[in-house]
């Protein structure tokens, strides 16, 4: 017998056995938490997990209790079956297989990444949807690279049609809507300095102040002049350099 304080025991359900039970008391818990905390619990959303040993395995069944599509990604095409057939995975994506992945691009609500050594996020990044969700847990001795333009910019779906972020549209056309009232109310101090520049100056590119780097002030291009004619036309033509 053991005597621990009453704060440290868990009451086991009866149909759960110890030997399967233990093991959800630390990677369990882990991806657990962090599903409920990051809100990846919603029945018939769509999660990866990335990598399939301890933490990837309890992933897997975990987000099938939860009731999501759930998608393996993997370097090893040997555990395809065990994802498949043992876990319940709904899909297997060899991560070396361009067909695969080229199918599964902004496909994914949410991604579990529980791989231990040091890879490339841009591919897990491009499974994602609008506004998906990667969770990183592998420790890595070096740092990861996070490519940033795919972040900011968004991917190209299958149809060829730019994904833009809403943290791109929507947060900044809301910022836009309440910022400029402060700072009319308010212009000596917070209406933004810049050093104005006709557009037809683009054409002396070389010396312009846009390049120079002891320039204190951003640019900021007139089009006042640009006549209707060509505004109609759509863009504002530029004589080529001299070389």
């Amino acid at each position: 017998m053991i005597v621990v304080h009453q704060c440290f025991v868990l009451h086991f359900p009866e149909n759960l056995p110890s030997d399967a039970g233990a093991p959800l008391l630390c990677a369990g818990i882990t991806i657990y938490s962090l599903m409920k905390y990051y809100g990846m619990t919603e029945p018939g959303k769509h999660l990866g997990v990335a990598g399939l040993g301890g933490l990837g395995r309890i992933a897997a069944k975990i987000g099938k209790a939860f009731g999501l599509k759930v998608t393996v990604i993997s370097t090893s095409p040997k555990k395809e079956d065990e994802a498949i057939k043992k876990l319940g995975a709904d899909a297997f994506v060899f991560s070396s297989d361009p067909a695969k992945l080229k199918a599964a691009v902004n496909t994914i609500d949410y991604i579990i990444d529980t791989i231990v050594v040091v890879h490339p996020l841009a591919l897990l990044l491009s499974l994602l949807k609008m506004d998906g969700k990667l969770v990183t847990l592998g420790l890595h001795e070096k740092p990861l690279e996070l490519p940033i333009f795919p972040l900011v910019l968004g991917y190209v779906d299958k149809e060829g049609r730019l994904q833009i972020p809403l943290i791109v549209f929507q947060t900044s056309l809301i910022a836009a809507i309440s910022a400029l009232p402060i700072c009319a109310r308010c212009c000596k101090c917070l209406t933004h300095s810049s050093n104005d520049w006709s557009v037809g100056s683009l054409n002396a590119f070389p010396v312009h102040p846009i390049v120079r780097s002891n320039s204190d002030q951003p640019p900021l291009p007139d089009i006042g002049h640009i006549t209707p004619e060509r505004r109609r036309r759509g863009r504002y033509p530029i004589r080529k350099r001299k070389t």
